[in-house]
């Protein structure tokens, strides 16, 4: 049982569970101790990040205030009740102690009661001015207001401890290319494995690093052949977002480690986002900030009808209005007035081009440096300004900070289509659509394979995804595309039907709109896949 310092602890709601992204800072002597971001900072203004749970464990002392903390009390608090072996707290006792013996003299130390737990005490001994208070600072967010994931440590079902190692090197591999997604706040390999072997749930393990998202995964061995196997959970909600397995041989590790990393980062930034939509989506859009109402605009947006283009526009009029430079909310912005141009939508064309590339230039000022800043603020660039060479260059950056950007690589196809490299395009926009097979921008990963492939004069092919890009998304550049298709492959009767459904667009006579909605090769084709139409239309 322990003492009555114990009990007064426990009664003061020590012994409750701690939560590090809810703790509010604390001080202890001159050192400033922040848990949400496991910083402790010395008075020389020297910082130290240190491990979740011997943050959790230091919180707990401190708290104490000089009491004494049972091992079932620290059990409860910072391991959330889950049984572990002694060897668990002696290994994060040894920890804190190491800690406090870098610090230097004057400070406190850790104090072991035998056979009843353990105390935080000023180097020199208790006294009457020892007081450990709170700091009256609130507690800064882990993460911003950005969604937050972990990626735990692997299960290794090999039954080979050997395999441990791969295991681990995987977890580092995901979170590296996951960390090159600005919109995700991802916790570092470090932390995440720091919980391997302690037998926490993927719950308790969120909610002592305070995120939001959880990616469990396991690795199992068998010859020469290995499996990986993942799931991406939304913790709060105790909900699975996707899962997937990948299998493949072991003769090159590492290549097979970058290779699953890539496609787990590529699906999980637009299986996340669509998670945090439908959040942004059940919320008043009067109680957002800039990021829900950029959610909620790119959302929007992704309907692609001129009411949800000009819906988006005023969602991103007023998350720009909260932060002047919120980088993706300029470049969205960009790119709806870009749209608003292609489409034939606007009164003064003039004006949303100047517009478009306002935002653009502003969105690279702000945040220069982020995969999808580039990818979109380039796509409004190349599509209105003449300098390839310069716009491939955003494109080329996007694509070297996020490989897995399935956007990146979008946007990057669309404009080598545009600089005359359509072979290049068709790679690029194929490892669009393979990043993230079930993209809400399915319909222009199609139409920008349609466009390549037509240019390529791979007229069958190009003519099944410009079909299927239509049914997704009624973009005016498809129709002219279609119906040369079908005037090559001989098709009248397909070749009507196109044009009858080109008729609901409203927009006039194909031949007189085509040149404007083409590049010049693809005007040219256009017309010469017509003329073998002529008198069958």
């Amino acid at each position: 049982m322990a003492d009555s310092s114990s009990a007064t602890a426990k009664r003061d709601g020590e012994s409750e569970r701690i939560h590090l992204a809810h703790a509010a800072p604390l001080s202890l002597g001159a050192l400033t101790i922040t848990p949400a971001l496991r910083v402790v900072a010395h008075p020389d203004g020297r910082e130290e990040v240190i491990e979740p749970r011997v943050m959790q464990v230091l919180v707990a002392l401190v708290r104490a205030q000089g009491g004494i903390i049972s091992r079932d009390d620290l059990l409860m608090s910072c391991w959330h009740g889950v049984v572990v072996g002694e060897d668990a707290i002696n290994r994060v006792i040894g920890r804190l102690r190491r800690l406090l013996d870098g610090i230097g003299e004057g400070s406190h130390k850790l104090e072991t009661i035998t056979k009843v737990g353990y105390r935080l005490i000023p180097a020199g001994g208790l006294g009457p001015s020892v007081v450990v208070a709170a700091v009256a600072a609130p507690a800064p967010p882990l993460a911003s207001e950005k969604p937050s994931i972990a990626v735990l440590p692997f299960v290794n079902l090999s039954g080979d401890a050997e395999q441990d190692y791969f295991a681990d090197g995987m977890v580092e591999e995901i979170v590296t290319a996951l960390s090159r997604i600005r919109s995700i706040f991802v916790i570092a390999s470090g932390s995440s494995l720091s919980f391997r072997g302690e037998g926490a749930s993927s719950e308790e393990i969120a909610g002592q690093l305070g995120v939001r998202y959880a990616l469990e995964g396991s690795v199992r061995k068998a010859a020469d052949r290995v499996r990986i196997a993942v799931k991406l959970v939304d913790v709060a909600d105790r909900a699975q977002v996707w899962a997937e397995r990948f299998e493949d041989d072991l003769k090159d590790v590492f290549a097979l480690q970058d290779r699953v990393a890539l496609a787990v980062a590529g699906v999980i930034e637009p299986r996340v986002q669509q998670a945090e939509f439908q959040r942004a989506a059940g919320r008043s859009t009067e109680h957002m900030g800039s990021y829900d109402l950029y959610l909620r605009a790119l959302a929007v947006y992704r309907g692609g009808e001129r009411a949800q283009i000009e819906e988006a526009l005023a969602l991103l009029d007023r998350a720009i209005a909260f932060d002047p430079g919120h980088g993706l909310a300029l470049a969205l912005a960009a790119v709806c007035h870009r749209d608003v141009v292609q489409m034939g939508w606007a009164d003064d064309p003039a004006a949303h081009r100047r517009m478009a590339t306002d935002l653009a230039d502003r969105a690279l000022r702000a945040a220069g440096d982020d995969p999808e800043v580039l990818a979109f603020a380039g796509a409004v660039l190349g599509a209105l300004e003449a300098d390839h060479a310069t716009v491939l260059g955003l494109f080329d950056r996007a694509i070297a900070l996020n490989p897995g950007s399935s956007t990146a690589w979008l946007s990057s196809g669309m404009m080598r289509l545009r600089a005359g490299d359509p072979e290049t395009a068709a790679e690029h926009l194929q490892t669009s659509m393979r990043l993230d097979p079930r993209s809400p921008l399915r319909g222009r990963q199609l139409l920008g394979l349609g466009s390549a492939w037509f240019e390529q004069q791979r007229f069958d092919e190009a003519a099944t995804v410009l079909k299927e890009a239509i049914r997704l998304l009624r973009i005016p550049s498809a129709y002219p595309l279609l119906i040369a298709c079908h005037g090559y492959l001989e098709q009248p009767e397909e070749a009507r039907a196109a044009l009858a459904r080109w008729a609901e667009l409203d927009m006039g006579d194909i031949e007189d709109q085509a040149p404007k909605l083409l590049n010049p090769r693809q005007a040219e084709m256009f017309r010469a896949g017509l003329a073998r139409l002529a008198g069958r239309l």
